[in-house]
Formats: structure tokens, sequence, C-alpha cells
């Protein structure tokens, strides 16, 4: 006996959507979007962008603004050490000559990096910094963006003024912070 017994055709059929649903799914909340924000009052309050032109110099300083590239010295006792990133392993070589021929005596530890394209302070002018430091045995700085930051101890406050005043001639693009701190004697106890 055959099988007349038949499963009933299902009432509903659904099909998958199409491409136009899916481009009717992506294409209706954009449009709507942007129909709200062409007609929203805080897009018409938004002030023009203002247009900067610049143009080309041909001397090397970065200006009062300037974002140069990380770059730190500190010594303590005869150990230099020197980090941060230059734009190339020429300018790493100058830098740790220019210590080792101004602090001589001393140990240099070559942390820095070079990162090709990078901008770098100035270190042409980095002597006069060096030969200011030389008394101190505990000194350094550090350049971040636009600003050098002193640290350490100095034994009077002359020395600490002709390091500042050495390091804002080296680079007077950046700002400089004077965190160094003096010592001070104490008078002698009496016996």
């Amino acid at each position: 006996m055959a099988n007349t017994h038949r499963r009933p055709a299902a009432r509903y059929y659904r099909r998958a959507p199409g491409a136009g649903w899916l481009a009717a799914l992506i294409a209706v909340p954009l449009g709507l979007g942007l129909i709200g924000w062409a007609g929203s009052p805080q897009r018409e309050a938004l002030p023009d962008l203002p247009v900067i032109a610049t143009t080309a110099t041909d001397n090397d300083t970065a200006g009062p603004e300037a974002m140069v590239a990380p770059f730190s010295l500190r010594r303590k006792g005869n150990d230099v050490v020197l980090s941060g990133q230059l734009p190339d392993p020429a300018s790493v070589a100058f830098a740790v000559d220019k210590v080792r021929n101004n602090l001589p005596g001393t140990t240099v530890l070559d942390l820095l990096t070079p990162i090709d394209g990078v901008t770098a302070a100035d270190l042409t002018r980095f002597d006069g910094v060096l030969k200011a430091g030389e008394p101190l045995s505990d000194f350094g700085f550090s350049i971040e963006g636009a600003t050098i930051t002193l640290f350490g101890t100095a034994q009077s406050d002359a020395a600490k003024l002709r390091l500042e005043q050495a390091v804002g001639t080296a680079w007077p693009e950046l700002k400089v912070l004077d965190d160094i701190a003096v010592l001070s004697t104490a008078p002698p106890v009496p016996q």
C-alpha cells in the first residue's frame, strides 16, 4: 500500500530578504540621519574653521610652540645617562661625543634611539649646557614637547642660575622649568 498520507503545505512561506532590503536597511537610517543633521540648530551655530597659512623659513628653530622628541641627560657622580630619541645614528654619536668631551672622566650610558624623521632639539648648542653643569655632580634635564625640565642639586644659587641660563641660551624656543635644589650649608654647631 502506497503512503497516501502527505504533509500539509506550510501556510506561510518566508523567503530570505534580498539585496533591495539590505540596501534599504542601510540607506534609510543614513538618509534620516543626514536630514536630521542638516537641519539641526547646532550645526548652524558652529563657527567656520580658521584657515591657517604657513610659510617655510630657512632657519631650523622650532618656534615657541615647538614639539620635539623626548631627550634627557642625567649625571650622578661620574655616570651620565643619555636617553630619548634622535633622528639618526649620526645624531646619537654626536650627542655621546659632546658629553664625553665636555664632561671628562665620566662614563656615558647611551640609551638613545635613532628614529628616522623625528624632530629633535638642536644639539649643536649643547656645549654651554654641559660646561655649566660640569661643576655639579648631580644634575640633569629632560626635554618633553616644548618644555625643558632641569633637576638635580647645586651647591649655590649662582651655579643653579648658570645652568638655567645656559639651557635658555641653547634652546631659546623651549620653555625652561628649573627644579634644581640648592644645597644649604647649615651653620656649624657650637661645641
